[in-house]
């Protein structure tokens, strides 16, 4: 039976942006773990839009990590049935390298070969979740949790099993300065639980004084979805931290607060990646990554402080961009 994708081509046609889909998966049982994203990125409509694939794998025990990228603009006879009909979920596309990325509904399997290196993937969907789609004004993601089992080979560090992390598609006209976002699976004693969380920073001079910044999410228990669309802060709570390596937010809606504290540790001890992002005006920013992060979350009824539910996981997906961090190096990789 064929299963319909929730994950089309979106990128904005007129204005130009982004559009991407990201994997990722940990295995807390052997610590290995992988991510992978495919975007679009361009400025506007005329102009090159770049097809990307990036595949990371990373190893808990030994603190390793390795990433390889794909990229080339979007050959004119193939950009305008990509805007129309394309499907990310159903991918076939070759890259003039030679490498290839093949998906369906159900499975994703390529191979890469890149100056950083080759790679290689072969990954089954398990399962997942009804997607939940959060929006802002200038962008949206759409998430899903998952379970994928296979494997990951990139630039000499292997990854195989079964893994359990999500999917989501983002998509938007423009890029904040600031970043953070987290999704967490893995909950102690708390197989029932998910979180998803979207934190931006929308004034580059935070450092010197609080930021502008929006926070969104959605907390699963169970059968409820609670969601957290009040990007807007309220004057009423916190303003957000957000360093390289750490994000506490506490998000808002008309019944709930949601107090959110994740750490990624020390990135001497704990395996991070960190990459050349390109960003749709044709600059690039270092995003950094690790599958590693610990997620605490408290939930209380709004106007209250008595804690509903006290939340930790230990394996939870943390990328964070800092306005101050300097792209150094011309490749994908960037100093962790």
């Amino acid at each position: 039976m064929t299963i319909s994708t929730p994950f089309p081509a979106r990128e904005p046609t007129l204005t130009g942006g982004f559009d991407q889909l990201l994997r990722w998966g940990v295995d807390p049982v052997s610590g290995q773990a992988f991510w992978m994203r495919q975007q679009t990125c361009g400025r506007r409509l005329g102009q090159p839009q770049a097809m990307e694939v990036t595949l990371a794998s990373f190893q808990r025990n030994g603190c390793e990590a390795a990433l390889v990228q794909d990229s080339e603009p979007l050959p004119g006879i193939l950009r305008k049935p990509w805007r129309n009909r394309g499907e990310w979920s159903r991918l076939q596309y070759n890259w003039s390298s030679g490498s290839f990325l093949g998906a369906c509904a159900e499975s994703v399997q390529g191979r890469l070969f890149t100056p950083q290196g080759s790679a290689h993937c072969q990954l089954d969907l398990t399962r997942r979740s009804q997607p939940v789609e959060l929006a802002w004004p200038l962008g949206h993601v759409s998430v899903q949790d998952a379970g994928w089992q296979g494997g990951a080979s990139v630039a000499g560090l292997p990854v195989d099993g079964r893994f359990h992390g999500g999917q989501w598609q983002s998509w938007g006209r423009l890029v904040s300065p600031g970043l953070a976002m987290v999704h967490g699976v893995h909950f102690e004693g708390r197989p029932e639980v998910s979180f998803f969380g979207l934190g931006q920073t929308l004034a580059p001079q935070w450092q010197t004084r609080e930021p502008l910044a929006l926070s969104l999410g959605r907390l699963l228990l169970g059968d409820e979805v609670i969601r957290f669309e009040r990007w807007w802060p309220a004057a009423t709570v916190d303003a957000p931290r957000l360093d390289n390596y750490r994000w506490i937010a506490t998000l808002v809606n008309a019944d709930y607060r949601l107090q959110v504290m994740v750490d990624g540790g020390n990135a001497r001890l704990v395996p991070w990646l960190a990459l050349n992002e390109t960003l749709p005006g044709g600059g690039r920013r270092v995003l950094k990554i690790s599958p590693y992060a610990t997620l605490r979350l408290r939930l209380f009824r709004r106007g209250s402080q008595e804690v509903l539910q006290d939340l930790r996981s230990d394996n939870s997906l943390l990328m964070t961009a800092i306005p101050g961090n300097q792209v150094t190096s011309r490749g994908p990789l960037s100093a962790a």
